[in-house]
């Protein structure tokens, strides 16, 4: 099962009450999880967890009191771990440590192989990739070049889309032309 790079399904843990609830765990489990890789050579599981818990609470991406870590599970023969988090969001958030200096490595933070976007949520930056404007009318895709046409593109996928407007909207005003 450490091979195949699997967090054990019945670990039992301390998590509050008050923790972000985990709605059909098993079902969610798949979205709940991150590989880190480049890890430092003898790590073991319980010092991935703590380093990681402290950073979600130092950087204020816990979304409730307690770890948001609820699992580790370390591979040292391949250098990587998979953590698994208490809410998908907190997963998603977690992203944002990709390249994190821990131990003089830096971390490789990716979604796994087997991720599965949680149906009716867009794997990119809120609706826009599914062609949907901000009041959720239809957008095409397809844009013939003009001056006006713009590309962003290498957003971090823990970006939402209000955060995405908000710092294009920065820049100045924005239409979004049917």
């Amino acid at each position: 099962m450490q091979a195949a790079g699997q967090i054990p399904a019945n670990l039992v843990l301390d998590t509050p009450a008050t923790a972000v609830p985990v709605v059909g765990s098993t079902v969610t489990r798949q979205a709940r999880r991150l590989y880190v890789g480049n890890i430092p050579f003898g790590i073991s599981e319980d010092e991935m967890m703590e380093f990681f818990n402290q950073q979600m609470h130092l950087s204020g991406l816990a979304q409730a009191p307690g770890n948001p870590i609820l699992a580790c599970q370390v591979n040292l023969d391949k250098n990587f771990a998979f953590l698994e988090f208490r809410s998908i969001d907190e997963t998603t958030q977690a992203m944002a440590f990709d390249g994190i200096n821990f131990r003089g490595q830096s971390l490789k933070i990716r979604r796994p192989h087997d991720y599965q976007p949680t149906p009716g949520m867009d794997p990119i930056v809120g609706g826009v990739a599914a062609g949907l404007s901000m009041d959720g009318a239809v957008v095409s895709t397809i844009v013939p070049d003009s001056p006006h046409k713009i590309f962003i593109g290498g957003l971090p996928n823990y970006l939402n889309e209000d955060q995405v407007c908000m710092n294009i909207f920065k820049i100045g005003a924005v239409s979004v032309r049917v």
